[in-house]
Protein backbone atom coordinates (compact mmCIF):
# COMPACT_ATOMS: atom_id res chain seq x y z
CA UNK A 1 0.00 0.00 0.00
CA UNK A 2 1.31 3.40 -0.98
CA UNK A 3 1.52 5.90 1.97
CA UNK A 4 -0.06 9.53 1.21
CA UNK A 5 2.54 12.12 0.56
CA UNK A 6 1.11 14.30 3.50
CA UNK A 7 -2.34 14.00 5.38
CA UNK A 8 -4.78 16.65 4.79
CA UNK A 9 -7.02 17.49 7.54
CA UNK A 10 -11.17 17.63 6.57
CA UNK A 11 -13.06 21.29 7.04
CA UNK A 12 -15.01 20.32 10.56
CA UNK A 13 -11.22 19.27 11.71
CA UNK A 14 -10.05 22.84 10.94
CA UNK A 15 -12.12 24.15 12.65
CA UNK A 16 -12.29 22.22 15.61
CA UNK A 17 -8.19 22.82 15.35
CA UNK A 18 -8.79 26.55 15.52
CA UNK A 19 -11.46 26.41 18.23
CA UNK A 20 -9.10 24.67 20.39
CA UNK A 21 -6.36 27.06 19.64
CA UNK A 22 -8.73 30.53 19.89
CA UNK A 23 -10.58 32.10 22.49
CA UNK A 24 -13.13 32.44 20.30
CA UNK A 25 -15.83 34.30 23.55
CA UNK A 26 -12.86 36.05 24.35
CA UNK A 27 -12.37 37.66 21.06
CA UNK A 28 -17.01 38.42 20.01
CA UNK A 29 -16.55 40.07 23.66
CA UNK A 30 -13.57 42.31 22.57
CA UNK A 31 -14.82 43.18 19.02
CA UNK A 32 -17.95 44.69 19.41
CA UNK A 33 -18.76 47.97 17.44
CA UNK A 34 -22.14 50.47 17.98
CA UNK A 35 -23.20 51.38 14.19
CA UNK A 36 -25.77 53.22 12.17
CA UNK A 37 -28.43 51.06 10.68
CA UNK A 38 -28.25 52.27 7.33
CA UNK A 39 -24.49 50.83 7.39
CA UNK A 40 -25.44 47.67 9.08
CA UNK A 41 -26.42 45.62 6.26
CA UNK A 42 -25.25 41.94 5.96
CA UNK A 43 -23.47 42.70 9.96
CA UNK A 44 -23.86 40.04 12.21
CA UNK A 45 -25.85 41.18 15.52
CA UNK A 46 -23.97 41.50 19.14
CA UNK A 47 -27.09 42.05 21.21
CA UNK A 48 -31.15 40.96 21.24
CA UNK A 49 -33.08 43.38 19.83
CA UNK A 50 -37.00 43.44 21.63
CA UNK A 51 -40.11 45.19 20.67
CA UNK A 52 -39.97 48.34 23.11
CA UNK A 53 -43.83 48.77 21.98
CA UNK A 54 -46.52 47.44 19.94
CA UNK A 55 -46.45 47.93 16.09
CA UNK A 56 -47.60 49.36 14.68
CA UNK A 57 -49.11 50.61 18.18
CA UNK A 58 -52.85 52.27 17.41
CA UNK A 59 -55.45 50.15 15.29
CA UNK A 60 -54.56 51.04 11.62
CA UNK A 61 -57.07 50.61 8.27
CA UNK A 62 -56.01 49.20 5.27
CA UNK A 63 -58.47 50.42 3.00
CA UNK A 64 -60.19 54.03 1.85
CA UNK A 65 -63.54 54.11 3.36
CA UNK A 66 -65.56 53.82 6.30
CA UNK A 67 -64.87 53.33 10.04
CA UNK A 68 -67.65 51.62 11.56
CA UNK A 69 -68.73 48.92 13.84
CA UNK A 70 -68.95 45.78 12.15
CA UNK A 71 -72.52 44.90 13.81
CA UNK A 72 -74.05 47.57 11.46
CA UNK A 73 -73.10 45.91 9.04
CA UNK A 74 -74.51 42.39 8.93
CA UNK A 75 -77.07 41.79 7.31
CA UNK A 76 -76.51 44.15 4.30
CA UNK A 77 -76.27 43.41 0.70
CA UNK A 78 -76.71 45.70 -2.68
CA UNK A 79 -80.63 44.82 -2.38
CA UNK A 80 -80.93 45.77 1.45
CA UNK A 81 -77.95 48.09 2.10
CA UNK A 82 -77.35 49.49 6.19
CA UNK A 83 -77.81 53.22 5.96
CA UNK A 84 -75.21 55.33 8.50
CA UNK A 85 -74.91 58.76 9.18
CA UNK A 86 -71.57 60.22 8.69
CA UNK A 87 -70.52 61.85 11.35
CA UNK A 88 -66.55 63.09 10.86
CA UNK A 89 -63.55 62.06 8.68
CA UNK A 90 -60.05 60.53 10.14
CA UNK A 91 -57.00 62.73 9.45
CA UNK A 92 -54.26 61.25 8.54
CA UNK A 93 -51.66 61.11 11.55
CA UNK A 94 -53.71 62.57 13.95
CA UNK A 95 -55.90 60.75 17.01
CA UNK A 96 -59.57 60.95 16.83
CA UNK A 97 -60.85 62.57 19.66
CA UNK A 98 -64.49 61.32 19.36
CA UNK A 99 -65.84 58.19 19.28
CA UNK A 100 -67.72 55.82 16.75
CA UNK A 101 -71.59 54.94 17.99
CA UNK A 102 -74.23 52.58 16.94
CA UNK A 103 -75.28 53.55 13.40
CA UNK A 104 -72.44 55.94 12.59
CA UNK A 105 -69.68 55.90 10.37
CA UNK A 106 -66.62 58.32 9.51
CA UNK A 107 -64.71 58.42 5.99
CA UNK A 108 -60.75 57.21 6.86
CA UNK A 109 -58.21 56.85 4.03
CA UNK A 110 -55.52 53.98 4.21
CA UNK A 111 -53.27 54.36 6.98
CA UNK A 112 -55.77 56.39 8.82
CA UNK A 113 -56.33 55.28 13.21
CA UNK A 114 -59.47 53.85 13.93
CA UNK A 115 -61.63 56.10 16.99
CA UNK A 116 -62.97 54.31 19.40
CA UNK A 117 -66.05 51.99 19.11
CA UNK A 118 -65.11 51.55 15.85
CA UNK A 119 -63.60 47.47 14.97
CA UNK A 120 -63.94 47.47 11.00
CA UNK A 121 -63.57 49.63 7.60
CA UNK A 122 -66.31 49.16 4.62
CA UNK A 123 -64.30 49.41 1.47
CA UNK A 124 -65.07 52.43 -0.04
CA UNK A 125 -65.99 50.47 -3.37
CA UNK A 126 -68.94 48.59 -0.97
CA UNK A 127 -70.58 52.57 -0.08
CA UNK A 128 -72.46 54.67 -1.96
CA UNK A 129 -72.86 57.89 -0.13
CA UNK A 130 -76.93 59.02 -0.28
CA UNK A 131 -75.88 62.87 0.92
CA UNK A 132 -73.80 64.81 3.53
CA UNK A 133 -74.64 63.15 6.15
CA UNK A 134 -75.54 59.82 5.27
CA UNK A 135 -74.01 56.64 3.55
CA UNK A 136 -74.95 53.16 2.06
CA UNK A 137 -72.92 50.10 3.26
CA UNK A 138 -73.92 47.19 0.51
CA UNK A 139 -71.73 44.33 2.40
CA UNK A 140 -71.41 42.59 5.59
CA UNK A 141 -68.19 42.49 6.76
CA UNK A 142 -66.46 41.01 10.17
CA UNK A 143 -64.81 42.42 13.22
CA UNK A 144 -61.24 44.06 12.32
CA UNK A 145 -61.90 43.30 8.61
CA UNK A 146 -59.89 45.59 6.51
CA UNK A 147 -57.70 46.36 10.36
CA UNK A 148 -54.63 45.99 11.33
CA UNK A 149 -54.70 45.89 14.86
CA UNK A 150 -52.54 47.71 17.33
CA UNK A 151 -50.10 44.68 17.98
CA UNK A 152 -50.34 42.92 14.68
CA UNK A 153 -47.41 43.49 13.85
CA UNK A 154 -44.99 43.12 17.03
CA UNK A 155 -46.20 43.56 20.82
CA UNK A 156 -44.43 44.89 23.17
CA UNK A 157 -41.40 42.65 24.43
CA UNK A 158 -41.17 40.37 21.59
CA UNK A 159 -37.89 39.18 20.54
CA UNK A 160 -37.27 40.45 17.21
CA UNK A 161 -33.57 40.17 16.21
CA UNK A 162 -31.69 37.31 18.10
CA UNK A 163 -28.05 38.33 19.03
CA UNK A 164 -25.70 36.51 15.93
CA UNK A 165 -28.56 37.07 13.53
CA UNK A 166 -27.03 38.90 9.97
CA UNK A 167 -29.18 41.72 9.30
CA UNK A 168 -30.94 41.71 6.03
CA UNK A 169 -32.96 44.66 4.23
CA UNK A 170 -36.24 43.99 5.96
CA UNK A 171 -34.49 43.70 9.43
CA UNK A 172 -33.01 47.31 8.97
CA UNK A 173 -36.79 48.32 8.02
CA UNK A 174 -37.72 46.34 10.89
CA UNK A 175 -35.08 48.62 13.38
CA UNK A 176 -36.12 51.52 11.82
CA UNK A 177 -39.29 50.88 12.79
CA UNK A 178 -39.25 50.41 16.46
CA UNK A 179 -37.06 53.22 16.71
CA UNK A 180 -34.13 51.14 16.84
CA UNK A 181 -31.02 53.35 14.54
CA UNK A 182 -27.85 52.52 16.70
CA UNK A 183 -27.27 48.98 17.38
CA UNK A 184 -24.16 46.61 18.67
CA UNK A 185 -22.65 44.53 16.11
CA UNK A 186 -19.21 42.40 16.11
CA UNK A 187 -16.49 44.28 14.15
CA UNK A 188 -15.61 42.07 11.02
CA UNK A 189 -13.16 39.65 11.51
CA UNK A 190 -9.39 39.95 9.20
CA UNK A 191 -8.67 36.77 8.02
CA UNK A 192 -4.93 36.71 6.17
CA UNK A 193 -4.66 34.34 2.96
CA UNK A 194 -0.90 33.30 1.95
CA UNK A 195 0.01 31.49 -0.99
CA UNK A 196 2.39 28.64 -1.17
CA UNK A 197 4.19 27.05 -4.26
CA UNK A 198 7.24 27.91 -6.49
CA UNK A 199 5.32 27.42 -9.39
CA UNK A 200 2.78 30.26 -8.50
CA UNK A 201 3.31 34.32 -9.48
CA UNK A 202 0.79 37.18 -8.92
CA UNK A 203 -2.54 37.48 -11.21
CA UNK A 204 -0.87 40.56 -12.94
CA UNK A 205 2.00 38.91 -14.15
CA UNK A 206 3.16 36.79 -17.42
CA UNK A 207 3.53 32.91 -16.84
CA UNK A 208 6.37 30.95 -17.80
CA UNK A 209 6.24 27.47 -19.07
CA UNK A 210 5.27 25.72 -15.70
CA UNK A 211 3.93 28.38 -13.58
CA UNK A 212 0.46 29.61 -12.81
CA UNK A 213 -1.01 32.75 -12.16
CA UNK A 214 -2.38 33.01 -8.40
CA UNK A 215 -5.66 32.22 -8.68
CA UNK A 216 -6.61 31.05 -4.71
CA UNK A 217 -6.29 34.26 -3.19
CA UNK A 218 -8.87 35.83 -5.15
CA UNK A 219 -11.07 33.02 -5.20
CA UNK A 220 -10.55 33.09 -0.83
CA UNK A 221 -10.82 36.35 -0.61
CA UNK A 222 -14.17 37.02 -1.89
CA UNK A 223 -15.34 33.99 0.09
CA UNK A 224 -14.18 35.69 3.28
CA UNK A 225 -15.65 38.73 1.88
CA UNK A 226 -19.23 36.93 0.88
CA UNK A 227 -19.09 35.64 4.93
CA UNK A 228 -18.83 38.56 6.17
CA UNK A 229 -15.11 38.64 6.93
CA UNK A 230 -12.10 41.12 5.78
CA UNK A 231 -9.46 39.19 3.70
CA UNK A 232 -6.03 40.45 4.14
CA UNK A 233 -3.69 39.33 1.19
CA UNK A 234 -0.46 38.40 2.18
CA UNK A 235 1.11 37.73 -0.66
CA UNK A 236 3.26 34.56 -2.25
CA UNK A 237 5.80 32.92 -0.13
Amino acid sequence: MVKPLFKVNTPNEVITILKDYLNLKEITRNNIEEVDIKIALHRFLAEEIAAPANLPGFNRSTMDGYAIRAEDSFGATDSLPSYLEITGEIKMGVRPEFKINPGEAVKISTGGMLPEGANAVMMVEYTEQIDDTTVEARRSISPWENVVREDEDLKTGEIILRKGHRLRPQDIGVLAGIGKTNIQIYRKPKIAIISTGNEIIPAEGEPRIGQIRDINSYTLGTCIEEAGGVPVYRGII
